[in-house]
């Protein structure tokens, strides 16, 4: 399945975006998505929608990326060339440099470098060239930015529920958190899980509306109390108590832990390209 997918990476980078100058060889596939972008200003972290584009050059192994930042006090669209890149099966491209030189559209410098610049743009399926996931990191002046979609899916996420009854641990549920970042609120969504063996497999559980406070590298997502919906309708016997969930952008994984039903529920996850066979 992996060398499957590093073969359908290798086509398809070839065969999107061709260019047209003189002699030049170069393919190019792009991607981009609306984000929000946090950056951190004088120790507040100041959000901001905008549109994060990625473009991916073949043979040549280069990519550029266009990012919403703050230049002396204003946002604007930042573009940052000949970032080296790879192919991973669990991450997709994965853009990396340790310093980059930040330009506007026309390749000029904006009079600052970026360090340790990361980006991960997590591919759906290959062969259509669809991705579900962009992510972006780096430091300016030692102070953190990241930007991330407005909806960040784990896929690969293991829950162990504590009870009077014993332990149990759900490994296929699917957590979504949809960030609101004008209300600073976060609206979780899981889906297929279950907390204890003979229980049926719960389709869907949305706990909406919990605050969110950024950080050096994502979000804590905390709630005192909080009825969770179903389908619309209120749970108020599934009550959710003591929620704790810290989102790491960066890294592309959260942890944390929630009360239900005098349960305790431990939950990790890691943002991976969904098809993957990689454990």
């Amino acid at each position: 399945m992996i060398k499957k997918l590093f073969t359908a990476f290798a086509v398809i980078a070839l065969a999107i975006g061709a260019t047209s100058c003189g002699d030049d060889p170069e393919q190019y596939q792009t991607f981009g998505n609306q984000v929000i972008a946090h950056q951190n200003v004088n120790g507040e972290m100041v959000a901001q929608k905008g549109r994060v584009s990625v473009k991916i050059y073949s043979p040549n192994t280069h990519a550029d990326i266009t990012v919403p930042m703050l230049v002396n006090g204003a946002w604007k669209d930042v573009l940052f060339t000949d970032l080296s890149y790879s192919i991973n099966a669990k991450e997709g491209y994965v853009l990396q440099s340790s310093s980059a030189t930040a330009k506007d559209a026309s390749g000029n410098s904006l009079g600052f470098n970026v360090q340790n610049l990361n980006a991960k743009v997590q591919i759906t399926d290959p062969t259509s060239g669809e991705h579900e996931n962009i992510l972006v990191s780096c430091t300016v002046d030692n102070r953190i930015y990241f930007a991330s979609l407005a909806s960040i899916v784990h896929h690969k996420t293991s829950t162990v529920t504590s009870s009077p009854m014993g332990a149990y641990t759900c490994q296929d549920a699917v957590y979504t958190f949809k960030i609101d970042s004008d209300k600073n609120t976060a609206t979780i969504v899981i889906n297929g899980i279950k907390f204890v063996e003979q229980a049926p497999v719960l389709s869907e559980i949305t706990i909406p509306g919990v605050a969110i406070k950024a950080t050096g590298d994502g979000y804590l997502v905390e709630a005192d109390e909080v009825i969770p919906t179903s389908a619309g309708v209120p749970m108020e016997s599934r009550k959710i108590t003591n929620l704790a969930l810290n989102l790491r952008i960066a890294q592309g994984s959260f942890d944390g832990m929630f009360n239900c039903m005098g349960m305790t529920c431990n939950c990790e996850g890691n943002i991976a390209f969904r098809g993957s066979d990689e454990k």
